[in-house]
């Protein structure tokens, strides 16, 4: 078995785009490509702080746990992000675990009540529902991954509704020579070459501005060639073979998540983990919040599986066998 990982790396030789491609769908023309889901966060909050609503860098924003060291980095060039609610905060990151959405009724109200602006981080659900409701669309704005769900090495996009958002972001957005610099550097990561280590890179993110076209052609090549229906594919066959009861109600219409959590037993997911790394399988055990709330978090530990486009039929049945056999 090839190694799998969470993302798609494989980056296609050729891409052939034969028609104009709307990857995002109905969210289109709120869209501005950015480098990255990183760089998006960034822009946004940089917004945020010109209007006033961050007064400096010591104004908080209210986030979940477990969403990544570099992630707070970010934050912390713009804001100070908090777990816990005090006179301080002035909005709230909003994220969609995995491709899972918040329970979002409880959130409006609260951000509503508080006059928190509220950032939607679609990182892990580049498409995905809630209550029939895209997501990215519920809050002032969101950011997005496209990386996470294609080949494309690097590639981000701020979503709002809001013109002036969009505008404040797109002046933003130049491709240098830096940008393309980044994308060859993570690019040589991905492969295993000599490159700038990823906290050097992830460095940089925060200066960052444009997507690197190549990255936006690929998502597109990604999206027309089927990528998502592949990925749902893939998700309904784990979840039908490994775990069908969904216990937690997780996987509710319009869900394309970026992997696949499953429920088990302590020391069964250590030998489940522990089997499918032997055989080159990125997994692991996380924290997830069943809850879907970041105002009621209710995490439990799982094993995460991947779930991409880029795994083939023989590599699922593999991971189902190996996950069966344990």
């Amino acid at each position: 078995m090839d190694h799998i990982t969470f993302n798609n790396t494989s980056v296609p030789k050729k891409i052939i785009l034969k028609n104009d491609v709307k990857e995002f769908g109905e969210l289109q023309d709120g869209i501005v490509p950015v480098f990255s889901g990183k760089t998006a966060l960034v822009h946004v909050l940089h917004f945020f702080r010109s209007t006033g609503k961050l007064e400096n860098k010591s104004a908080e924003i209210l986030v979940p746990p477990w969403i990544g060291y570099w992630v707070y980095m970010m934050m912390n060039t713009e804001c100070f992000p908090t777990r816990e609610d005090n006179s301080r905060v002035r909005g709230m990151l909003v994220y969609h675990q995995w491709g899972f959405p918040q329970r979002m009724e409880e959130i409006l109200k609260f951000a509503k009540k508080r006059d928190f602006f509220i950032i939607e981080d679609c990182a892990h659900a580049f498409e995905g529902y809630y209550r029939g409701q895209r997501l990215g669309t519920f809050g002032d704005a969101a950011i997005f991954s496209m990386a996470k769900f294609f080949p494309c090495v690097v590639g981000g996009a701020v979503y709002s509704a809001d013109t002036s958002i969009r505008s404040f972001v797109n002046v933003r957005t130049k491709v240098g020579s830096l940008e393309k610099k980044l994308f060859n550097e993570r690019k040589k990561t991905d492969e295993g070459k000599k490159a700038l280590s990823l906290s050097q890179q992830y460095a940089m993110y925060p200066n960052l501005g444009g997507c690197v076209p190549k990255a936006l052609y690929i998502a597109r090549y990604s999206v027309a060639g089927g990528a998502l229906q592949k990925r749902k594919q893939n998700v309904e066959r784990l979840r039908r073979e490994l775990q069908p009861t969904d216990e937690f109600d997780l996987f509710e219409e319009g869900v394309i998540p970026w992997v696949v959590p499953i429920f088990f037993e302590k020391e069964m997911m250590r030998r489940v983990v522990k089997a499918l790394a032997a055989v080159g399988v990125e997994t692991g055990i996380y924290h997830f919040d069943i809850n879907r709330n970041i105002l009621a978090p209710d995490y439990r530990e799982c094993v995460a599986l991947p779930c991409h486009d880029g795994i083939s039929e023989k590599e699922i049945s593999r991971m189902i066998d190996i996950v069966r056999s344990v």
